[in-house]
């Protein structure tokens, strides 16, 4: 008869056997969780909810809010009518704030532009990483004929970062999906970004950044007469101070598609690039 000490040896070997047999090949790796991709693993995080735009002004638009990783949850629909998120923020330093924007569905965040106003419904320029996720930002500019708007722009040391679910959704004339100006960045995982007539992705500056992995898609951004259509374009100064394009693409970027570009320190050309661009 067995005693319990013939079991365990058995049962040892047992283990022993299997995980020299295995490998670690069948054995999958724990994936990390939402939280440690846009915060890090072991990072903590304040998390926060919000479904009218007051509450929503007053935590994103706080001069204090200068530290700390941050979880925005939209629990409802949000009209910022003729105010932004970011709005005046610029010369605050937020280079140790993470935020991360989620909806819940089919959430919506939502602006209308004033008339001869360079208007945005998020704007990062204080060095902040804004992270979206499952949520539409929704951008419409009332004015056809004196600025441009863009849903996002990001400039002097921030980071846009685009997630699954994640939709930039341009409305009327004079639009543009994300601009990318000095020293900002823009990552697309994930997300898309359609409709306005002007670019899905606009970069201008020095040290402007574009990063698209795999997943993602631009389409949709054609102007009125449809003769100037533009997934992604690059521009650059000239000596007169107009100026010129650098790379462009008027196709559609696909979700299989990795792209990466970056204006040089001066701002007149391309200090690197990988994928498929036209040039002038």
């Amino acid at each position: 008869m067995k005693t319990w000490k013939h079991w365990a040896f058995a049962g040892f070997f047992s283990v022993i056997a299997f995980i020299a047999c295995d490998n670690g090949n069948n054995i999958p790796s724990p994936q990390p969780t939402i939280d440690e991709i846009d915060f890090g693993v072991g990072a903590t995080f304040t998390t926060h909810n919000f479904n009218n735009v007051a509450d929503l002004l007053a935590f994103w638009n706080d001069p204090e809010l200068t530290t700390g990783n941050h979880v925005v949850n939209i629990t409802d629909d949000i009209n910022l009518g003729d105010t932004w998120l970011g709005r005046s923020m610029g010369t605050i330093d937020r280079s140790e704030v993470v935020i991360s924007l989620r909806g819940k569905g089919a959430v919506e965040l939502s602006i209308t532009g004033r008339s001869g106003m360079w208007n945005n419904v998020l704007f990062a320029g204080g060095g902040e990483k804004v992270i979206l996720r499952n949520i539409v930002l929704t951008g419409e500019h009332a004015n056809v004929g004196i600025n441009i708007m863009a849903i996002v722009q990001v400039e002097n040391g921030s980071v846009f970062v685009m997630e699954a679910g994640s939709v930039l959704r341009v409305k009327g004339r004079s639009s543009r999906g994300v601009a990318v100006a000095s020293n900002g960045s823009f990552i697309m995982n994930g997300g898309e970004i359609y409709g306005g007539n002007n670019q899905g992705v606009f970069l201008r500056f020095a040290n402007a950044r574009f990063e698209k992995n795999a997943g993602g898609v631009i389409y949709g951004n054609v102007n009125g007469d449809k003769s100037n259509p533009r997934a992604v374009e690059v521009l650059g100064p000239t000596v007169d101070g107009s100026t010129t394009r650098l790379a462009y693409r008027e196709d559609t970027i696909t979700v299989s598609e990795i792209l990466s570009i970056i204006i040089n320190n001066t701002g007149d050309g391309i200090a690197s690039q990988t994928g498929v661009w036209s040039t002038p």
